[in-house]
């Protein structure tokens, strides 16, 4: 039973530090893509979408035991979305958008489905735990990336990028964590 609570707390955590993070990186004075695309969409779009990806993924595994995971951890994400750009909206060296809202959006369907379909696997912890770990380097990523390219506000790579940077570090521990510890989801309480 105390393993037990020691992996969802766990969990847990790891689900604050990446909310944390993100909205560190989402508050940030960072400048917009710098008319860097990926397959014709702007490189910020593209951050927006991983983050949210990765936060559904997060979501849909801590939330397995409500009664519809899915579809609690999807509008809980889309609340975070709509909250972040909010923000974005009031923050003086930030705007908000509805394409980054959109990219929000699609990430999210993609990190609760993606979660859905590794939480039915035979050994899904060690997936969620490998892919968790994924996600924080991706994070880790993305503020050294900002800050190397260009896109931050500051020259150098300061607290901001820095912090997040240990930020995606301390959720890629998690993951493996989460890896190691091996602790699959709850079953929902969906009849």
């Amino acid at each position: 039973m105390k393993d037990a609570a020691v992996r969802k707390a766990l969990d847990r955590t790891i689900l604050a530090i990446y909310l944390l993070a993100l909205t560190v990186l989402m508050t940030a004075p960072i400048s917009g893509s710098g008319g860097l695309r990926l397959l014709g969409i702007a490189a910020d779009k593209w951050v927006h979408f991983g983050l949210f990806c990765g936060l559904g993924a997060l979501l849909r595994w801590n939330l397995a035991a409500s009664r519809h995971p899915w579809m609690a951890a999807a509008l809980a994400s889309i609340a975070v979305g709509v909250l972040t750009e909010a923000a974005q909206g009031v923050i003086a060296y930030r705007s908000a958008s509805w394409s980054d809202l959109y990219a929000d959006l699609a990430g999210t369907v993609l990190g609760v489905v993606a979660m859905t379909k590794i939480i039915s696997l035979p050994r899904p912890e060690k997936v969620a735990g490998a892919t968790v770990m994924l996600l924080g380097l991706g994070v880790a990523g993305l503020f050294v990336l900002a800050d190397l390219i260009g896109l931050g506000n500051n020259q150098g790579f300061g607290p901001t990028q820095l912090s997040g940077t240990l930020l995606g570090i301390l959720v890629a521990a998690g993951g493996a964590g989460i890896f190691v510890l091996g602790r699959p989801p709850p079953r929902s309480r969906a009849t």
